[in-house]
């Protein structure tokens, strides 16, 4: 099944994003889908954060460090 979830509208760099992304923000910074970013979340290669708000924050540190060791 093709995934239709929608991208922001601007591309975000790593280095100008704010400290706390959104689930689609940072799927879009790490090139992946949302739903690629969820599995990675529950089988705890991210930590997350859910305030009070309800939605899912991931640190920008947190997925800079994955990014970063991906690449190495």
């Amino acid at each position: 099944m093709k995934d239709t979830t929608p991208t922001p509208p601007v591309a975000l760099d790593i280095d100008n994003a704010p400290r706390w992304l959104t689930r689609l923000e940072a799927a879009a910074i790490a090139g992946v889908s949302v739903r690629t970013l969820r599995r990675w979340i529950s089988y705890g290669y991210i930590r997350a954060s859910k305030p009070a708000g309800g939605r899912v924050l991931v640190d920008r540190g947190v997925l800079r460090e994955l990014i970063e060791g991906a690449a190495a």
